[in-house]
């Protein structure tokens, strides 16, 4: 997978922010990967409350 480089100067969100949500997306992640070989299950969006 690529590097990703995202500048936060200007747009007032802090590393400390991002982080916040590390867990959670990091959770969504595994839960979308288990559940895209499943052909039973219709995996349209994943959302998540934030």
């Amino acid at each position: 997978m690529a590097e990703i480089s995202l500048n936060l100067k200007n747009c007032g969100i802090t590393q400390k922010n991002i982080m916040e949500y590390k867990e959670q997306v990091e959770n969504l992640h595994k839960d979308l990967h288990r559940r895209a070989n499943d052909e039973k299950d219709f995996v349209r969006m994943v959302r998540a409350s934030i």
